[in-house]
């Protein structure tokens, strides 16, 4: 079922003296010959199917929203806004009663989930790593991953990175991955191995550029990533990935510029850690956030301002075949 949360688009030069004047400066963004506004752009299970926080780019806003028969009721709706800053979210994790919450800069709001998940409360502010812009996030027991999205120094070499932090610890751990490109998601296949989606927007291609999809081992000892495989997607751009409950599949959110639509991508991992590239299922444009809470799946569209709540098997049943069947075995 897809449900539609429409805000007004917000101005992209302040039009009045109001300190609370929310401003969208990037406007609407282009893709070969497509444009759109980054509106609905993560969404979250909690706990349950029907339980959901849902984020808003452009308005710098949260919903807790539950879904009883088919309809989409908002409990409460949170803005981003502490100490006269707007914080615009990107992409979203949770972890406890807590989610995490990139804006495409350093800083990552934290949203605490209060009196029995039925409310919202902006509680604070991580500062990663000051002047690097993040989207791409993963948090679990082994700690918090944040995706960079610009080269770590340009004049001494242009790669992008993967910067890790352990619960209750400043200093981070900063993976190289070898190559600049904007790490758009990130997830766990265990605590040695991980999938990552990654985009080729840089100078020179910004209008089209091609998407990938890598697996890495991850060396704790030595502190580095090791390359194991990458998946182009030619003139594509990804935006979230994630792996199903059971880590056999991976999703990932996608536009392709040639057909002019958008696509949940479905994968595998092989034990070898080599991307299988399994089929693709049909959505609306320019999808972005997905999650996954046991047998069902979500994802959000910026082509409707939209969110759809879906059991896995409806996907994989509508989805068209591409590639080799495969399963990473743990």
């Amino acid at each position: 079922m897809t449900y539609y949360l429409k805000e007004e688009d917000p101005p992209q030069e302040p039009i009045t003296n109001e300190e609370d004047e929310i401003v969208w400066k990037q406007g609407y963004f282009t893709f070969g010959n497509q444009e759109r506004i980054a509106n609905i752009t993560a969404v979250k299970f909690i706990n349950s199917p029907e339980l959901l926080v849902v984020a808003h780019r452009a308005v710098a806003k949260l919903y807790l929203v539950k879904i009883e028969n088919d309809f989409c009721n908002i409990i409460q709706s949170l803005t981003l806004r502490k100490n006269g800053n707007y914080y615009h979210p990107d992409g979203m994790a949770l972890y406890g009663d807590k989610l995490y919450i990139t804006t495409f800069s350093h800083n990552c709001p934290i949203v605490a989930l209060k009196d029995n998940y039925t409310r919202l409360e902006f509680t604070n502010v991580l500062k990663v790593s000051n002047g690097m812009p993040y989207h791409g996030i993963y948090i679990g027991d082994e700690g918090m991953f944040f995706g960079g999205c610009a080269p770590i120094n340009k004049k001494k070499t242009h790669e992008t990175c993967i910067d890790f932090l352990k619960h209750k610890q400043k200093k981070s751990i900063r993976f190289k991955t070898g190559f600049n490109r904007r790490i758009k998601g990130i997830d766990l296949l265990n605590n040695e191995a991980m999938i990552v989606g990654s985009d080729d927007k840089r100078e020179g291609y910004r209008n089209l550029f091609h998407s990938y999809v890598h697996s890495y081992s991850i060396d704790n000892k030595n502190q580095k990533l090791i390359h194991r495989d990458d998946l182009l997607l030619e003139n594509s751009q990804i935006d979230g990935i994630t792996l199903s409950s059971d880590k056999t599949k991976w999703y990932a959110t996608v536009h392709n510029a040639d057909d002019r639509c958008g696509y949940i991508i479905i994968g595998s991992i092989l034990k070898n850690l080599n991307v299988v590239f399994l089929s693709k299922y049909r959505c609306d444009n320019f999808p972005h956030g997905l999650d996954v809470y046991k047998e069902f799946l979500s994802f959000t569209c910026y082509g409707s301002s939209s969110f759809t709540v879906m059991r896995e098997k409806e996907i994989l049943a509508d989805a068209e075949e591409v590639g080799e069947i495969g399963a990473y075995a743990p």
